[in-house]
């Protein structure tokens, strides 16, 4: 088999990966949101097969390598697919974890909605956490430069040895 159909081959199971981690993506919240035991019971069943459509690509993977050692294009190509189809593998198993955590909470009435700021936070998560970051960013950058011996102008390294003498 030619390379690129072996790489057509593998993006398609890739593909189909990822629309099985959705799928398990979303029966997970729905499985929180409405307290569903048999949901999250066939959420962390489903797991298996993504788990294994992860062993797959993996093994298609390796042995594309070691058969047709592909460079450049197709070899960035691969490693970024290794690296997506493990990502794929761990957020089915954070889908597991959501509903097995939603089995523990079944029973447990939810609490109820607070204030609007809260459901502001909750409804822009993103752009709140990415706020957050840049925010913690910037002060940890203030309180380095601050602290740094090098702030000011007369301490700062000279890029030679000033010990050394030239004679």
């Amino acid at each position: 088999m030619a390379i690129d159909e072996a790489l057509d081959q593998i993006e398609a199971q890739l593909q189909e990966e990822g629309q099985r981690v959705l799928s398990a993506v979303h029966g997970a919240i729905r499985a929180l949101e409405e307290r569903d035991v048999e949901l999250a019971d066939e959420v962390i069943a489903f797991d298996d097969e993504i788990d294994q459509l992860f062993l797959g690509i993996e093994g298609s993977v390796q042995s594309l390598l070691a058969l047709q050692t592909p460079v450049a294009r197709d070899l960035r190509l691969l490693l970024a697919i290794l690296h997506i189809n493990l990502l794929l593998e761990r957020t089915g198993d954070g889908c597991v974890t959501v509903a097995k955590l939603s089995k523990m909470v079944a029973d447990v009435e939810p609490d109820p909605p607070s204030s609007t700021s809260s459901s502001r936070w909750a409804s822009e998560p993103r752009r709140c956490a990415a706020s957050r970051w840049i925010r913690s960013r910037a002060a940890t950058s203030r309180v380095r430069r601050a602290s740094s011996p090098w702030t000011s102008s007369s301490t700062a390294p000279t890029g030679g040895s000033s010990s050394v003498s030239s004679t």
